[in-house]
């Protein structure tokens, strides 16, 4: 279901953006991108100004950047890392169902994602999801990896909108009841890669 959505999606961002779109890991040479950076989330930026770097440095996560080619402009970045889903009883007895019987299961964590103000509701939050699906099946090529995490924020941007909702939309489940400025959420990409 999600890849038909991003499918879609692909066919629906405007065609200037997606064709002049460039995904770059961040290091050295593309931190000057960073410092106009604003999505409306002051965390998200100072991560991105302050700390991304040296974390990429110490093999902690992974920062990759999407940038427009024509004017060098940062419109978008996701930072992920390797992590792992503890089962809660619900999710312990989903899995037990279908012969899988572990305590956690392998899964690619999103820690940050971030479309620059003015860019949002053009379907490239939909294309980074759909960067990280890639990048679980390219980790599946060598080790296993079965989900998506992420702790969404839980309250309205400078443009009014909720990322837990862009998150549900994009098939996301929270692992517990949505309160709270944080919501650990989940995504089983096994129908979705196979």
């Amino acid at each position: 279901m999600f890849l038909k959505k991003l499918i879609k999606v692909l066919f629906m961002v405007e065609n200037n953006i997606l064709q002049n779109l460039e995904i770059i890991e961040l290091n050295d040479s593309t931190m000057e991108l960073i410092s106009s950076f604003d999505c409306g989330f002051t965390e998200l930026k100072d991560f991105l100004v302050e700390d991304s770097l040296f974390q990429t440095k110490q093999s902690v996560n992974k920062t990759y950047l999407w940038v427009l080619k024509d004017n060098n402009q940062l419109v978008a970045y996701a930072t992920v890392s390797v992590d792992a889903i503890v089962l809660n009883t619900r999710m312990r007895s989903m899995m037990t169902k279908k012969g899988i019987n572990y305590k956690s299961l392998p899964a690619l964590k999103i820690g940050r994602l971030a479309v620059r103000k003015g860019f949002t509701g053009k379907g490239i939050g939909k294309i980074m999801l759909g960067f990280a699906m890639g990048l679980v099946d390219d980790i599946n090529r060598k080790a296993g990896c079965r989900f998506i995490l992420v702790d969404s924020k839980n309250y309205l941007d400078s443009e009014g909108k909720n990322p837990v909702d862009f998150y549900l939309k994009s098939g996301f489940s929270p692992i517990k009841e949505i309160r709270g400025r944080s919501v650990p959420m989940f995504l089983d990409t096994m129908n979705v890669i196979k």
